[in-house]
């Protein structure tokens, strides 16, 4: 795990690396497949589940198209949230973009902002990490 990596044992009792992703368009795919699996076996709910998965794609999707390889997922769970770091070998942290209606694209960090509890980018020695954390329901349903 990268030394910048939120993730520990200590605070995220469920915890799983995919060291390795491909940089190309299969990344997205198997992000998705392996978060998705990883939830599914951890009992997160569906609805924090489904958004997590869009969540890593948009980060992946970033992640091929802007950093050059080596690519790795992480994935914790915790009683409160849930959290996605993806880092990408390219120094340069994304940017915050409000595209308008017309605009084909940009709207990844959008998506990651408005859906996520919290989000962030800071410089690894590797080159950045890109995590965004979703809360999961009180188990009373709150």
């Amino acid at each position: 795990m990268p030394p910048n990596s939120a993730l520990s044992a200590s605070r995220w009792p469920y915890l799983a690396t995919l060291p390795v992703l491909p940089n190309a368009g299969s990344a997205s795919a198997a992000g998705r497949r392996f978060v998705a699996e990883h939830l599914h076996r951890w009992r997160v709910p569906d609805l924090v589940a489904d958004t997590t998965v869009l969540l890593t794609s948009e980060i992946v999707t970033n992640a091929v198209r802007y950093g050059p390889p080596p690519l790795c997922l992480r994935l914790g769970l915790r009683a409160d949230q849930v959290r996605v770091e993806v880092t990408d070998s390219n120094p340069v942290l994304p940017v915050l973009a409000r595209p308008g209606p017309e605009a084909l694209g940009g709207r990844g960090m959008w998506l990651i902002d408005t859906l996520a509890a919290a989000w962030g980018c800071h410089p690894d020695p590797q080159g950045k990490i890109v995590w965004c954390e979703l809360r999961l329901p009180a188990p009373d349903g709150g």
